[in-house]
Formats: structure tokens, C-alpha cells, sequence
């Protein structure tokens, strides 16, 4: 640094390079002599003054919210003058939205040159449309928490407050830091030798049932996850399907049939499943939906009273804050509860198209998750002031500081702890940072560990089917059909459709640095939208009827080719043949997919232990197909399909079906049953909604493991409460019935142990 007559100057006062606009240095490199001490403390204070100095020169276009940085692509090192955000999610393993790793390095060096100041906004929430940065610095002293309406009160030491000075900005924010509903949950490193209640899974329903149970003062409640917790790069709705492969994921795959999946490696389909504070919920596209009434009546009429739409409906209300005021005055919503729900705000014109699609074929624009489910919709997700809202956000950040509950991560829970003579569990095993541990359970163990983690846990600790758990030597405690009744939505997956106008997610069209800026300003932008998904609709086929559909429609502004073959076909698994042959060639191109997805499978598959080893992946059967009404079904779905694609309102962007044939489907005649059929069993899609494994029913019902209180039959002290206890799977994505069955179930316990105490 120094002035323009010093020859050996770089950069002048203000730190911007001589000669090159729209270009600084803000680092240690800019010291003109090095100073007298160790340089970290000096190179902190030049990312402070650099920044102020950023402020005062653009201050006046950042206040009127217009983002003028087109074009700029910003390569800033992560020293101590910039933000170190790279290391938040195995960045070398993620890519940008609908894009290529350099992409995602953009965005992720824009998120570094945007500095510390940025990264607190993000954590905070802290949003203002008109002046994002006199936002921030509220945020140092009195920032207004827009997510429970609060303005949270920051303690002045005393000898600021005797002398009527406001605190150092440090102290201001770290109290913030600690009082910020929103702000990450606290990994308890020593715990006690026994709690109330441990319960096994942080995901979308044990997050629930963790923060529901903490709201008794006297009960003291463990929450054990084998995962880390969420981040700032999980946050981001568009790179939803980027998180995947990940270590958030746990990574599964599906075992090979040969009636699905071809289209992928080895036959078998990839099948995430959250690793992570929040599961799932956290992994997944976000998206609303409770599924149809006649669901739960189902329910309640396979023998679980209490299950019934009207009943779980209150549970459904419960969680939920819709931010869209016309649903939220409906009798199926509701304003004010920990789970916020709302409309991406950024959307393509294709999404309109699409609904207006909808009416041509018969179907409203309606509330799916309303009165009656049959319509087109634009799509509501679980995201809060533009960034993912995950269980784990909602329900445990904000209970962070309470004393009757501890969250320990990374600790992967290997048996429960069953009496064999009294059969009452007390406790679990877990290995957390390479050691064993034993926690002690003085009311109940809760399996909330997911439709995957919790049967095998429950067949590791003796609780299976006789024959599984007689292969692997592991003592029969109790013989139940844990693991069976496995069913998942599975879809036609790659059905594009090609474009003429550019209205879709391409790679190439999107400039990282202002994208970036828009969102983290203002929470507005493409990197807003619910991982690419805007619009959905529930169709009836030949196969049902209007008020219990059948079909369910997924429509992205984007397929397989929209990154150039940089991530999307990694994350289906899909051969370098069916790739380069089918979407290659259209790479990058303008387009959009409809993707049909089976409501109500009749296909029932199973999770079985592949060996007694806890860390070994289980056994995953799908049977996707194993009922052939479930492919027929699914191809009336295409012809939809099809029909959508051709309606009028589709006219506009010239739209047509991209015809390049699988090369595995070239015998058949292009769009005909038998074609589709093909297309279908190829790209064999799950929508990542497996359930069922530990299933609810009376006592007389032979495949029930729980009864429908979520009691494990036989067991005492051991509830399952997570999607595996859901006797069929609902009509729609299943997280937010997982999030009403931890809401449920939480009550249940209560109520049982309330009642005793009385």
C-alpha cells in the first residue's frame, strides 16, 4: 500500500489495485512494513477497515438495494481478512445451483469476499429491504429476530452502564450470538449417566420430539445424532440436490432388481438419507405437502385410533407458520407456529405456465394441502426469509438454552439396552469421537432414526424377524417384522421438455457474485428456489378417482442436462451411456421436466442387516415394480405427462418433448406405452420418501412392530416415533407427515407419563 508517486505501491490508502477498477486487497499483503509484534491482531483490523472502506464507497448503491457487481468474479483468499466458509460442506464436493464445481467455487469465494460482516447477516436472519446494513449494524446491539417476532435484549456491562456508553460491538454481538433463537445448537461434551427420556435421531420427527418433550422443566431429555449439525452452505434451498454424496449423507443404495434403476450403475438406485442435525430435512427439496384425508382415515380404519385426518390435522397446525396470508386464514393453516412454510420467492414464468396448464386439463389452482388435494400449485416449501428452515432450525435452535435438554452429535448409536428378563429397555450404546459410551434411560428410549437407521438399529439390538437375526448370531429378544413394509414414491425421472425462450435454470446463465449478492442482501434470487422443484400437482389416472389421486406431478425449470453433466448425473447414478447418448447433446440447453411420481405403491420391499457390524450400511430393497399395476399406473402418469407439456400455455416457449431415445429403449416406437414403460424402469427416480419398516397397527395385525400409541410390542420403555411407523405411505412428500408423527407422538408420551405422575 501507498501513494500513486511510490513506485513500489500495489494497492492506494482505500486498497484498491492501481489501475484495474472494481479490484482490492484486503489483506496481510498490504502492509507496507511489517509491524512490531505478531500480525494476526493488525491483520484483523485491515479486514475491518478494508470493509468500512467498501461501505463508505458503495454505501449509497447497496442502501437503494439495486446490485450493480455484474460481471465481477471475485478470487479472495481465506486468510484471516476474509471468511473462511469453503470448509462449511466438503466444498471440493459441491457444485452451484443447477451448475459446475467452478460455479459453486464463485459462489463460495463471493460468499468469502463479502466478508465476515455477510456471514453474521446470513446466521442472524437479519433482512431489511431498505437498508441492509443499517440492519447490520442493529445486529450488534438490538437486532430484531424477525422469525418469532422478538427483539431480544442484550445485557450492558456495568461499568458501560454506569458511565452511560454503549457496550464494544464485540460484547454486543456475542450476547447476541448467545440469545439468537437462530443461532446453532450447543454439542454437549460431557453428559449425564442418565436422563428421562434419550432419544435416538435428531431428524425431521426426533427434532420435534426432543424440543416437545424439553417443554417439561422436570423431565431431563437426550438427543443423540450421528451427524453434524447443519450450516450456512445447507441454508441454501437451491443446493438441495448438491448436498447429497456429501457428509451429510449417509449415502445408501438400493439393491439391484432388474425391474428399476437401469439407467444407473450396477442397477441401484442412490438413495440419500440426512447425516446430519435435521436429517433429512435438511438434505431434502423442501417441499409442503401433508399427503390426502383419506390417508389418515385409512389409518384409523387398519385399527390405530386416534390416527384419523381430522386428528392429525391439529398436529399439522401445530408445527406450522404460513407466511402466506390468504392460506394461513384457511381452517387447514395457521400463522405463529415454529415451522415456517411460504412460496419461494423467485420463480420462472414456466412455473405459471404449468398451472395455468392445470385448468386446461380440468384441474384448479388450489391449496393441495387444503380441502381437497386434486389441482396444480405453486409449490410452498419449508424455508424462512429465503434460506432452508429444517426441523433442526425450527424446533431445536430456538430451545438451545434450555437446562433439561442436551444435543450430542457425531454419535452413532450402535444397540438399545434391553433387560433380557424384564424386557424393558434402559438405555443405548453410542460411539462418539472413536470411544464407546452408555446412557442410562430412566422413562423411555425414542427411536426416531428414520425408516433405514431405526429398523436396524432395533434388529442390531434383537428386535427382528427370528430367521434375519439367527444369520448374524444376535440373540433373539423379541421376534417382530421389523424392516419389512418398506414402500417409497418412486417417479419417472429425465422427462424433459425443450424450450426456445430463455426462461429455465442453465448453468452458464447465471453470474455468481450478483446472484450471491441477491440473496444474502436481500433473500431473493434463484438461489431461493426449493432445489429447482416450483410446481406441483396431485392428477388422478384411469387407475383412480378425483378425491384420492393417484399421480403426483414435480415440475422443475431444469433436467439433467441443465449443468453440463457437472453433478446432477452423479447424484442419480446414472451411466456415462444413457448420459452421453440423451442429454449430452442438449447440454445447457433452455429446458423444463415433468417428473410423475406413484402416490400409493403397492410394491412392498424391506431393509435387512448385511452384517452384525453397526457401521455397515443395511440392506436396502426397494422392489420398486414388484406389483405391475404400480408401472401401469405410472405410465398413464407420462401420457399426462405429455399432455401438460402440449397444453396452450405451453405454446409460448415452444415447447416439445426432447425425443433422443434411451439407448436400452431404441426397440420400442418413441411415446408409446411400452416406450414410456422403458423410460419408467431406466430412470427409476426415488423422491426419498421410504416409510413403513416399523409398522403401526393393532395387536392383531401380524406386520405391526408398534401399537398406536408407537409402543414397541413386547418391549417396555422403547417407542418408535419417525416415518417407519406409518402403516402406508400418504399421498404426497412425506416430511411433513414425519414432522406431524414426532408432534403426535410427543403428545402421546406425555400424555402416558403426565397420566402416571398424576
Amino acid at each position: 500500500m501507498g501513494p500513486e508517486s511510490d513506485p513500489d505501491a500495489v494497492v492506494d490508502p482505500r486498497l484498491r489495485v492501481y489501475g484495474i477498477k472494481q479490484l482490492r486487497v484486503i489483506d496481510a499483503s498490504v502492509m507496507p512494513k511489517i509491524v512490531s509484534g505478531n500480525t494476526n491482531a493488525p491483520t484483523i483490523m485491515i479486514g475491518e477497515k478494508g470493509s468500512d472502506m467498501i461501505k463508505e464507497d458503495w454505501g449509497i448503491r447497496i442502501r437503494s438495494g439495486q446490485v450493480r457487481y455484474h460481471g465481477i468474479s471475485l478470487d479472495t483468499g481465506l486468510g484471516s481478512g476474509g471468511t473462511p466458509l469453503a470448509h462449511a460442506v466438503d466444498g471440493a464436493r459441491l457444485v452451484g445451483m443447477a451448475g459446475g464445481g467452478n460455479q459453486m467455487h464463485k459462489i463460495i469465494r463471493s460468499y468469502a469476499a463479502i466478508g465476515g460482516l455477510l456471514l453474521r447477516r446470513l446466521r442472524a436472519g437479519c433482512v431489511s429491504q431498505t437498508a441492509p446494513w443499517g440492519c447490520y449494524r442493529t445486529c450488534n446491539a438490538t437486532l430484531e429476530c424477525s422469525a418469532l417476532k422478538t427483539r431480544p435484549v442484550v445485557a450492558t456491562p456495568r461499568h458501560d452502564r454506569v458511565r452511560g456508553r454503549k457496550p464494544p460491538a464485540g460484547i454486543s454481538y456475542y450476547n447476541y450470538d448467545r440469545l439468537d433463537p437462530e443461532s446453532p445448537i450447543i454439542n454437549r461434551k460431557t453428559l449425564y449417566k442418565e436422563y428421562d427420556f434419550v432419544i435416538v435421531g435428531g431428524g425431521s420427527a426426533g427434532a420435534v420430539v426432543a424440543s416437545r418433550l424439553s417443554e417439561i422443566p422436570s423431565w431431563n431429555v437426550l438427543l443423540l445424532e450421528a451427524g453434524p449439525d447443519e450450516n450456512e452452505i445447507s441454508d441454501v434451498p437451491s443446493l438441495a440436490a448438491y448436498l447429497q454424496l456429501s457428509k451429510l449423507d449417509w449415502t445408501y443404495k438400493t439393491e439391484p432388481t432388474g425391474r428399476a434403476c437401469l439407467g444407473m450403475k450396477n442397477g441401484r438406485c442412490n438413495w440419500p438419507r440426512g447425516k446430519v442435525l435435521g436429517g433429512s430435512s435438511v438434505l431434502n427439496y423442501m417441499l409442503y405437502v401433508r399427503g390426502n384425508k383419506h390417508d389418515y382415515d385409512h389409518w384409523e380404519a387398519m385399527g390405530n385410533p386416534g390416527w384419523n385426518y381430522e386428528n392429525v390435522l391439529h398436529y399439522f397446525k401445530k408445527s406450522e407458520d404460513n407466511r402466506n396470508p390468504y392460506l394461513a386464514k384457511t381452517p387447514y393453516h395457521r400463522a405463529g407456529g415454529l415451522l415456517t412454510v411460504q412460496e419461494s420467492p423467485w420463480r420462472t414464468p414456466l412455473v405459471l405456465a404449468f398451472v395455468q396448464a392445470g385448468t386446461e386439463l380440468g384441474y384448479p389452482n388450489r391449496d393441495i394441502n387444503g380441502a381437497d388435494q386434486a389441482g396444480f400449485m405453486v409449490a410452498q416449501g419449508t424455508i424462512r426469509r429465503g434460506s432452508r428452515c429444517s426441523t433442526a432450525k425450527a424446533f431445536l435452535r430456538p430451545v438451545r438454552l434450555r437446562k433439561n435438554i442436551h444435543i450430542a452429535l457425531n454419535s452413532h448409536v450402535t444397540r438399545i439396552l434391553i433387560n433380557p428378563t424384564t424386557m424393558r429397555a434402559f438405555g443405548v450404546e453410542f460411539v462418539r469421537n472413536g470411544h464407546r459410551q452408555v446412557v442410562l434411560a430412566r422413562k423411555e428410549v425414542i427411536m426416531s432414526a428414520g425408516a433405514i437407521n431405526t429398523p436396524q438399529i432395533m434388529m442390531l439390538s434383537g428386535i427382528g424377524p427370528r430367521d434375519e437375526l439367527t444369520k448374524f448370531g444376535i440373540p433373539i429378544l423379541k421376534d417382530l417384522p421389523v424392516g419389512e413394509n418398506l414402500q417409497d414414491h418412486v417417479g419417472m425421472g429425465g422427462f424433459t421438455f425443450l424450450v426456445d425462450k430463455p426462461v429455465s435454470i442453465v448453468q452458464d446463465r447465471f453470474q455468481a457474485f450478483p446472484m450471491t449478492m441477491e440473496y444474502v442482501m436481500r433473500a431473493k434470487g434463484p438461489m431461493t428456489t426449493l432445489g429447482g422443484v416450483e410446481g406441483l400437482a396431485f392428477v388422478n389416472t384411469k387407475y383412480g378417482n378425483r378425491s384420492w389421486p393417484d399421480v403426483q406431478f414435480h415440475m422443475a425449470p431444469a433436467s439433467v442436462n441443465s449443468d453440463a453433466g457437472a453433478r446432477v448425473r452423479k447424484v442419480l447414478g446414472l451411466t456415462d451411456q444413457l448420459y452421453n447418448t440423451v442429454y449430452k447433446p442438449i447440454a445447457n440447453k433452455d429446458v423444463f421436466s415433468l417428473m410423475p411420481l406413484l402416490l400409493r405403491p403397492r410394491s412392498r420391499g424391506w431393509v435387512r442387516l448385511q452384517s452384525k457390524n453397526p457401521f455397515v450400511a443395511p440392506l436396502i430393497n426397494a422392489n420398486y415394480f414388484d406389483d405391475p399395476l404400480d408401472i401401469k399406473i405410472l405410465v398413464e402418469g407420462a401420457k399426462m405427462a405429455v399432455q401438460i407439456g402440449e397444453a396452450q400455455a405451453f405454446k409460448q416457449f415452444g415447447t416439445r418433448v426432447h425425443q433422443i431415445p434411451f439407448p436400452n429403449c431404441k426397440d420400442f416406437q418413441f411415446g408409446s406405452d411400452e416406450y414410456l414403460e422403458c423410460h419408467i424402469r431406466t430412470i427409476s427416480m426415488t423422491i426419498y420418501h421410504p416409510v413403513g419398516t416399523c409398522k403401526m397397527g393393532p395387536a392383531w395385525d401380524k406386520e405391526a412392530v408398534v401399537d398406536p400409541r408407537l409402543k414397541v410390542y413386547g418391549v417396555k420403555g422403547l417407542r418408535v416415533i419417525d416415518a417407519s411407523i406409518m402403516p402406508t405411505i400418504p399421498s404426497g412428500n412425506t416430511n411433513a407427515p414425519a414432522i406431524m408423527v414426532g408432534e403426535k407422538g410427543a403428545d402421546l408420551v406425555k400424555e402416558d407419563w403426565l397420566h402416571k405422575s398424576q
